[in-house]
């Protein structure tokens, strides 16, 4: 399996964790950690995949979704949070092709996250 994936949160550990877990099961994966930082990564480094938080400061991941729904050849985008104001419906209807809810499991998230390939 591989595939270029972009991980955004604000929890730079949990950010950083992903990217490693990705990178071990053979992705290749970039972290940021606000919206902001993902929209400049993105304009210049195409992705397969974006994995986001969904509130962050700095570019939450509601405005990284419709930089990335106005995108040539844009990548899916899929939603992790803790607690949103937005159901996982809502989401979906604004363009994320899935919704997580932390706290993940990380085997089974990246399981979840293959079968997207």
């Amino acid at each position: 399996m591989s595939g270029k994936i972009l991980i955004v949160d604000d929890e730079t550990s949990i950010a950083d964790l992903m990217k490693e877990a990705f990178e071990f099961d053979d992705f290749k994966a970039a972290s940021r950690y606000s919206g902001n930082q993902a929209i400049e990564f993105l304009k210049d480094n195409p992705v397969d995949l974006v994995i986001s938080d969904v509130r962050m400061p700095d570019g939450d991941g509601l405005a990284l979704l419709e930089f990335v729904n106005q995108m040539e050849n844009a990548p899916k985008l899929v939603f992790i949070t803790g607690h949103s104001e937005y159901t996982a419906q809502s989401l979906k209807e604004k363009g994320a092709m899935e919704v997580f809810y932390k706290p993940l499991m990380v085997d089974q998230f990246i399981s979840n996250i293959k079968e997207l390939f």
